[in-house]
């Protein structure tokens, strides 16, 4: 087979990146009124777009060699973790291909080229922050989905299976409309963009989330203090150690018999019992390659999942991975406003990782949204999306 032909392909490395889009919106909408067969074809479209991504930038060599091993390294605890655990079924093998999401996309870009990527981005996050505002006021706005069917919660939902689900989904909206607000230089546009945000973090406080309180405190003191100013170098290293902390934390103060707030969770949701049942089970050979019966399962702490899933060596790929990735984007921003809310974004959602799991470890809607912010952060060339381009 001749490479080179697929070299001259018209098809931008880029392109995917759209259809991913498409798939997070269609599964978006339909979830809340559990429309099974769009809801799968929004999956199906964001598995292809991931293959797809991934080989073009194979075959145009666009992927460094440290990304590339790392990668790598993270196919093979996994395939290992998949063996040990005789779990090779099929959900087993797309819920594989949901874990490797982030890293894989992640490899394929490093950088951004084309401008539209970024306007697409923001689109997509103005439709979804009205779309969550047209049904929060819908007979599905405090719906919660179990296994044993719906009942209704005092949460707000929005039809997702909880509010800490409902207010990731509002928190990438925020992030993403937050960062599109500081590029606008139309006036009208500015206003309803306003608007929007306002909206969009009355619907956070609905959720009862108190983790994402913080979280957008931290991100409105950033926008407002830090948007001419260099963030401090250790910013990224903090995030990183929050999720470690937590559980450490957790451990000591239960022993200790203080119930404290701890990023806004407090430990009579279960979390310490949590860790205790997936401790304890651990042998040396589950300790070193994960046990793949979790699944992915939502233990409260995204790294806690990865190391449950795959094993220390396993979770200590993904985080030098993801470290070096959002570091490349902080060693290139510089003090572009842009770039520079995406760092500051994906931190937050690494922060938020502490109490519930979801960005680091599950596919689908909530890998895009994390790499969207992602997206932002890794263009090439800072370059103004105005309304006037809409």
């Amino acid at each position: 087979m001749n490479l080179q032909n697929f070299r001259q392909l018209k098809i931008g490395v880029e392109t995917p990146i759209y259809v991913m889009l498409m798939g997070m919106l269609a599964i978006q909408i339909a979830t809340p009124w559990r429309v099974s067969a769009i809801m799968s074809l929004g999956t199906w479209m964001i598995i292809i777009s991931i293959m797809i991504s991934f080989f073009l930038a194979l075959i145009t060599r666009k992927i460094d060699n440290l990304s590339l091993a790392m990668l790598a390294a993270l196919a093979v605890f996994l395939c290992v973790s998949v063996i040990l655990s005789f779990s090779l079924k099929y959900q087993n093998l797309v819920a594989a291909l949901s874990f490797l999401e982030i890293p894989l996309v992640m490899t394929t870009y490093s950088r951004c080229r084309d401008k539209n990527v970024r306007r697409a981005i923001y689109v997509s996050f103005i439709f979804l922050s009205i779309y969550y505002q047209i049904i929060s006021f819908t007979s599905v706005a405090n719906i919660y989905y179990t296994e044993y069917g719906s009942k209704q919660m005092k949460f707000l939902t929005l039809g997702y299976d909880n509010p800490n689900e409902t207010a990731m989904h509002l928190l990438v909206c925020f992030f993403v409309l937050m960062i599109f607000l500081g590029e606008l230089k139309n006036i009208f546009a500015k206003i309803f963009l306003i608007a929007d945000i306002v909206m969009i973090l009355r619907l956070v406080f609905l959720t009862m989330s108190r983790t994402s309180y913080l979280v957008v405190i931290f991100f409105v003191i950033v926008y407002i203090f830090f948007k001419k100013i260099p963030l401090p170098r250790f910013t990224e290293l903090i995030f990183f150690c929050l999720p470690l902390v937590f559980v450490i934390i957790t451990y000591l103060f239960r022993v200790a018999g203080i119930d404290i707030s701890f990023l806004g969770e407090t430990f009579d949701t279960g979390r310490v019992d949590i860790y205790t049942s997936v401790f304890e089970n651990f042998d040396i050979l589950i300790f070193l390659f994960g046990k793949y019966d979790f699944l992915f399962s939502n233990l409260h702490n995204g790294f806690v999942s990865i190391f449950a899933t795959i094993g220390i060596i396993g979770v200590i790929a993904f985080y030098v991975f993801l470290y070096i990735k959002i570091r490349s984007i902080r060693n290139y921003i510089d003090d572009r406003f842009t770039q520079k809310m995406a760092f500051v974004g994906l931190l937050c959602m690494v922060a938020y990782t502490s109490t519930e799991a979801a960005f680091l470890t599950a596919g689908g809607t909530f890998a895009v949204a994390f790499l969207s912010v992602y997206f932002i952060g890794a263009f090439s060339k800072e370059e103004t999306v105005d309304s006037k381009t809409f």
